[in-house]
């Protein structure tokens, strides 16, 4: 992924049908090429094989082959996305509707589809199917879709006016450098025209007084990689699931997925038993919400940026689907698919316990703001000491060794708490300083409860919901259990 799209890009264009067409391979002179908006060659002669003239006479088996998957074993399913099967068929698909297309299109809604079809778009300089997008033209509407290694995107946008040239149910598909095709929209001005030439296989951007022509690759080179994508669908009902659900669910939990190597089980975001999980070793975010019950749903770490960008784009509902291999997101108008990780997070107890060793309860804004003080001394970790309690509040001191590069020093600030532990004797303990401020910054709510389950070896803070502990957001900080909570003999 290359770009994150706006957020505010969000169309919706009404009913539509994401049907391609069915595929062919673009033939033609290519001699033809375009120039990008700076008057370059778009395209290199390393790219010659996935242009126009490239050798069309590609049979059904050798596609399968290419994409690493045995013909003899192969079989097809009935849909892919909203996409048909008929453009794989082996025979060759029907050509191109003859004659000169001129699509008119809305800038900013073409803009729109490039964003978020980026999302699916490979990070490189190097043209490759994995940075080209396929367009297909019907009378009223346009749709683009790319596809990278693990993830797929179709948007649809409807055109300014019907294309005299097609009727209804006729269609033309072409694929043009994803990149190529942004410098050029960026140039553009209100309106952009696309014109195609079906006859000769050829493509003119306009818009205003600027003009030129866009380079066509191959399209069945740009299918080839489809192939990989194919799975027959796992018998599971479609799930309509609120937007906003689903992001509320990545923003929790996405600040606590490991960065570097990981466990398998580690390396998801897994929503499953009411709850929305996803953490490391030593921190585990736990989001329960009544809006999760019922719900199974499982997205690996490498995808939940990508798909945190795309929700925007996708409505205030989205149909979740998945195959054998993948995850389907269907908005209004607009789809996205992302491999579907096949082993299930950790299973672990995170459960609220109902009584624990000590408890505290420490207005979350104060104290976010005391420790986030204490990340000047560049420590890794912070000291929470807690005198004696004489009655409901105390004032609890927290303090930092300042490391080597921040000089010789410590720094010590304080913050009045609620005592709601039945133990009055003090206690001092070292806790991990990055997870407790990415979980104050997660939680919501004005105060945060400090809990250190009995015999634990952990800190748990959470935010309200005390009657209903299965419904609670909470973060695990695991502690070394030469610093579990433990108390001091009062002086």
């Amino acid at each position: 992924m290359s770009g994150t799209p706006d957020p505010s890009s969000v169309l919706v264009a009404g009913p539509t049908s994401l049907a391609a067409p069915e595929d062919e391979c673009l033939g033609g002179d290519a001699s033809g090429e375009g120039t990008t908006s700076a008057g370059t060659p778009s395209g290199s002669p390393d790219d010659a094989a996935g242009t126009i003239g490239s050798d069309a006479s590609v049979s059904f088996d050798d596609l399968l082959a290419e994409a690493g998957i045995d013909p003899a074993t192969f079989e097809m399913s009935d849909t892919f996305g909203a996409l048909t099967v008929a453009e794989f068929a082996e025979d060759g698909a029907s050509p191109n509707t003859e004659g000169v297309h001129v699509l008119a299109i809305e800038s900013v809604a073409l803009r729109r589809l490039l964003a978020f079809t980026e999302l699916s778009i490979a990070d490189t300089e190097q043209e490759s199917p994995f940075t080209q997008i396929e367009l297909t033209a019907s009378r009223g509407q346009l749709a683009g879709r790319s596809f990278e290694r693990g993830t797929f995107s179709v948007c649809v946008i409807p055109l300014l006016s019907p294309t005299s040239s097609l009727s209804d149910g006729a269609s033309v598909a072409f694929v043009v450098s994803h990149r190529a095709l942004a410098k050029a929209v960026g140039a553009a001005g209100a309106v952009v025209h696309l014109t195609f030439d079906a006859n000769t296989n050829h493509l003119t951007f306009r818009s205003g007084r600027f003009e030129r022509p866009m380079k066509l690759m191959a399209r069945n080179r740009f299918v080839a990689p489809d192939l990989r994508e194919l799975g027959s669908d796992l018998d599971l009902p479609p799930r309509t699931i609120p937007t906003a659900t689903l992001a509320r669910a990545l923003a929790f939990t996405a600040p606590f997925l490991p960065k570097d190597d990981a466990p398998r089980d580690l390396c998801s975001v897994e929503v499953r038993d009411g709850a929305a999980l996803g953490g490391t070793e030593a921190t585990i975010a736990h989001l329960g919400d009544s809006a999760f019950a019922g719900w199974d749903f499982r997205i690996d770490r490498g995808h939940v940026a990508r798909l945190q960008a795309a929700l925007p784009f996708l409505g205030e509902t989205v149909e979740q689907t998945e195959t054998a291999h993948y995850i389907r997101l269907t908005g209004e108008s607009a789809i996205l698919g992302v491999a579907r990780p096949t082993t299930p997070f950790r299973s672990c107890d995170l459960t609220l316990p109902l009584h624990a060793d000590r408890e505290l309860v420490a207005p979350k804004v104060a104290l976010l703001h005391r420790l986030k003080g204490l990340q000047a001394t560049q420590s890794a970790s912070f000291r929470l000491r807690a005198p004696r309690s004489k009655g409901k509040q105390v004032r609890a001191v927290l303090s930092a060794p300042a490391t080597a590069d921040a000089g010789e020093h410590l720094l010590r600030t304080s913050i009045q708490i609620d005592w709601r532990s039945l133990d009055p004797r003090p206690f001092s303990l070292t806790l991990p300083l990055a997870p407790v401020l990415r979980a104050l910054e997660v939680l919501d709510g004005s105060s945060v409860y400090l809990r250190f389950p009995e015999h634990g070896s952990r800190l748990i803070l959470h935010t309200g919901a005390e009657s209903a502990p299965t419904s609670v957001a909470a973060v695990h900080v695991g502690l070394p259990r030469a610093d579990a909570p433990r108390s001091k003999r009062a002086p």
